[in-house]
């Protein structure tokens, strides 16, 4: 699923079909956001941390100056999460615009924001890991922070862990980390629910790297 984000100006075409945003009242003006949506793809995952939610919806309203410069970003009608409006605000700095503009004028453009399957997994896997990690009884040394222990996992149905199958498939080179990722696992007994677009059957037995300080 690609990332589905619009953004549309009353009537106007969604990201996906449209080069740049006209402004209203002003059908001469365009605005390039090709920053903008660049911007907003490498770091929505992130911006939506511990959020449950894969889509959300906001209002950005943009106050544009005669000499090309944003002079105000307001959001409003926003239910999407904290991260996501900060990052919605400071990726709108980045617009340039690409024809002169005369006089000051205002942009609404209402947003529908989603993560795509990809980003969905990379979320719920980073989740996972910092659960894992806080878990750990070990404490790496700033040497030690590139360590990597993978390990095979198998949960039941309801994702909980079955704790006589966490099994070590390769490792860090210090058996102590190994064996401090393998027991907090098992503390865990509990993987964290999964998002509705993911599905239980991945998860049944599937392996996962562990680095000593993620």
């Amino acid at each position: 699923m690609k990332l589905a984000f619009f953004i549309a100006l009353l009537a106007a075409p969604t990201l996906a079909s449209a080069k740049a945003l006209q402004i209203e009242g002003a059908s001469s003006a365009q605005i390039d956001v090709t920053d903008f949506e660049a911007v907003l793809s490498s770091n929505l995952a992130r911006a939506w941390g511990e959020d449950e939610r894969t889509e959300c919806q906001l209002l950005l309203g943009i106050e544009l100056g005669a000499d090309q410069a944003i002079r105000h970003i307001a959001l409003a009608n926003s239910d999407c999460p904290v991260g996501v409006e900060q990052l919605v605000a400071d990726s709108a700095a980045f617009i340039r615009h690409s024809q002169p503009i005369a006089g000051r004028q205002q942009l609404r453009i209402p947003l529908r924001l989603s993560l795509n399957e990809q980003e969905v997994t990379d979320r719920y896997v980073q989740t996972l890991r910092k659960k894992i990690r806080a878990a750990m009884e070990y404490v790496a040394k700033s040497k030690e922070e590139g360590r990597v222990v993978i390990l095979e996992v198998q949960l039941n149905d309801d994702m909980s862990v079955q704790a006589d199958q966490v099994v070590l498939k390769s490792t860090s080179g210090d058996s102590a980390f190994d064996a401090a990722a393998i027991a907090a696992i098992q503390r865990l007994t509990q993987y964290p629910p999964l998002p509705a677009s993911m599905s239980v059957s991945y998860w049944r037995k599937h392996m996962i790297s562990i680095r000593a300080r993620d």
